[in-house]
């Protein structure tokens, strides 16, 4: 998926000759960017995690990050929702840790069917995926990367795995696990609606020149056509 992947591959004693680099890709048009992407409400800030509820995928650091936010005097005049989608073996640790930091109002939990994620995208204002390495595991791509991108997204994600070959420079990356890095980063696009906007536009011109399905059927149907002439 990666050239990341493919070094550990190269380490490993592969052939390079045998090893073609061909990531994850989107549909554009069934994932797509909301005509306007200003802040709709000082009082529905929608930040949006899709994903496993798993500790490598950085949930907690969300709402640690969240915890920072809500307690943050630059932002008593928004009201900022975070919502998590997905499912996990770690979901009811989260939902205790909510409570914990006094988060239950401010966090919402959805099962969503991929039919209706489109949707999911359109009412977000701000994407955040902060995966982090461990012992026996890297984010090799993450394809909610990809559906937030096509989705016109203002993005916040950290440098691991596969990530930065992912979004480029169409999101704002921070060190994994860094809990105050996330929330400045998330906290730069609240009240900036120029910045916001600039990276939407970035992530959605990403999805469209880099992601989109129809580039991903050429790249494979070259590599077949390929072996097949070789054959």
């Amino acid at each position: 998926l990666t050239q990341k992947t493919k070094e550990a591959l190269l380490i490993e004693g592969c052939d390079p000759s045998k090893i073609s680099v061909i990531s994850h890709f989107i549909d554009t048009k069934r994932f797509y960017s909301r005509q306007d992407r200003r802040m709709r409400s000082f009082h529905a800030v929608n930040i949006l995690f899709v994903g496993r509820m798993e500790e490598y995928k950085g949930v907690f650091d969300i709402l640690e990050a969240a915890h920072v936010l809500l307690n943050d005097p630059d932002l008593v005049h928004y009201r900022l929702q975070f919502v998590f989608v997905g499912d996990g073996s770690k979901k009811n640790e989260m939902q205790k840790k909510e409570r914990a930091l006094g988060l239950e109002s401010r966090v919402v939990h959805r099962l969503v069917s991929y039919e209706d994620m489109p949707r999911v995208y359109q009412s977000a204002d701000i994407f955040v995926a902060p995966s982090k390495p461990i012992a026996t595991w890297e984010e090799q791509y993450n394809t909610a990367l990809l559906e937030a991108q096509a989705s016109g997204l203002a993005i916040v994600t950290t440098r691991s795995g596969g990530i930065p070959e992912n979004v480029g420079e169409a999101a704002i990356l921070v060190e994994p696990g860094d809990v105050n890095a996330i929330a400045a980063a998330i906290k730069r696009f609240i009240p900036d609606d120029k910045l916001r906007s600039a990276y939407a536009k970035k992530a959605r011109r990403r999805a469209e020149t880099v992601h989109d399905i129809q580039i991903g059927a050429g790249k494979l149907a070259r590599l077949y056509e390929q072996i097949l002439h070789e054959a």
